[in-house]
Formats: C-alpha cells, sequence, structure tokens
C-alpha cells in the first residue's frame, strides 16, 4: 500500500489527499492489478495540475469494461488509443490545410503509429507461420519494449528461439 502510494506521489510530485488515499486503498482491497494502476496513473500525467486520481480510476474502469485484464493489453490500448488520437489530429491539420499529404507525414513520422505498425505486423508475420521473419523483426528493431505488446505467445516463442541461427 505505501509503495503504491509513494510511487503515485513521486509521479504527480504532490501529496496525496485523504479522499485520494481511500481510492488507494479501495484499489488494494479490491485487488486491482498494482502495474495496471501504475501504467494508468502514468497514463493521466499529463493533466499536469489538473491530475486526479478521479481520472485515473476512470482510466482502470473503462479498461476493465474493454475486457483489459494484463499490463500488456492496458500498454496495447493505450497505443491504439494514442495513435487514433494522431490519425483524428493528423486529419484536421490536412483538412485545415487542404492538403492529405500533411496527415501522412504527421502519422509516418510518429514513433507511437511506428511500434503499432511494427506490432501489427510482427503479429501478422507469426499468423503465417514466418516464425524466422518474427525472430528478425524482433531482435532487429529499435523499438526495445515491443516485447511489451506483443501477445505472450510470440514473446515466449522469440525467447525459446532467438538464439537460433546466429
Amino acid at each position: 500500500m505505501e509503495n503504491l502510494i509513494s510511487f503515485i506521489v513521486d509521479q504527480i510530485g504532490r501529496p496525496l489527499s485523504s479522499i485520494e488515499r481511500r481510492t488507494c486503498v479501495r484499489w488494494v482491497e479490491c485487488g486491482t492489478d498494482p502495474e495496471l494502476i501504475q501504467f494508468a496513473v502514468n497514463d493521466n500525467l499529463f493533466r499536469g495540475d489538473y491530475f486526479n486520481l478521479k481520472y485515473v480510476q476512470e482510466t482502470l474502469d473503462k479498461w476493465k469494461d474493454q475486457g483489459v485484464q494484463s499490463i500488456r493489453d492496458a500498454k496495447n490500448h493505450s497505443l491504439n488509443n494514442h495513435v487514433n488520437n494522431l490519425s483524428y489530429m493528423a486529419s484536421e491539420i490536412a483538412d485545415e490545410n487542404y492538403n492529405d499529404k500533411i496527415a501522412d507525414r504527421i502519422i509516418t513520422r510518429n514513433e507511437a503509429a511506428d511500434l503499432q505498425g511494427t506490432r501489427d505486423y510482427i503479429i501478422e508475420l507469426f499468423r503465417q507461420r514466418r516464425y524466422d521473419s518474427v525472430v528478425g523483426m524482433i531482435r532487429n528493431t529499435y523499438h526495445k519494449d515491443i516485447l511489451d505488446y506483443l501477445p505472450q505467445e510470440i514473446v515466449d516463442y522469440y525467447r525459446e528461439h532467438k538464439n537460433t541461427n546466429d
């Protein structure tokens, strides 16, 4: 419990209110995964001075409603939302400037969109049983955290076969 509170205080840079402390107690009592809580806190840090644990609770509730059960699920959900928001904003900018090529340039230069594309391509290679290509893509991608976004089955396969064909 105190580790969770310390983590949140370190992230937001202020002490928690008594209501926020009770929220943390409720999460612990309900058995909410501490990793999910920490990721939800980080996912809401963009709010700056408006940060409140109610937003973290809303994120956790939304994830639960959408079947997010693990940190891997949460990371993929967050990545997909980020890229969807980026696509929407890029389209808005392109419409305002009457130039569809602007949207493509924004998206192709975004690391999250690239990570999503890399993840999806590796998953497709795995479905096609192109296992050597899967291992090569994971080994050679500059996304060092790619394993955090791939299904566990692919991560297990990679760990078992990453040293073959060397």
